[in-house]
């Protein structure tokens, strides 16, 4: 009983966190006059692009 209570539940969790995984997205907001707002889509929703604008960001404007 207990072996089956831990495999449904080893799923349940493997779903849910697949599922709130993909839920994520990033609403930042890029600057009208930055370098950055000429990338297609798909490279905007990237992490690694939101962390290179986010550098970017945090430097070129420190007080915003």
């Amino acid at each position: 009983m207990t072996k089956h209570f831990h495999k449904l539940l080893t799923v349940i969790i493997l779903v849910l966190s697949t599922f709130i995984q993909a839920q994520q997205q990033y609403t930042d907001i890029l600057k009208p006059q930055s370098v950055f707002t000429e990338a297609p889509d798909e490279i905007k929703a990237r992490k690694s692009f939101m962390r290179e604008w986010w550098f970017y960001e945090q430097r070129a404007f420190p007080e915003e």
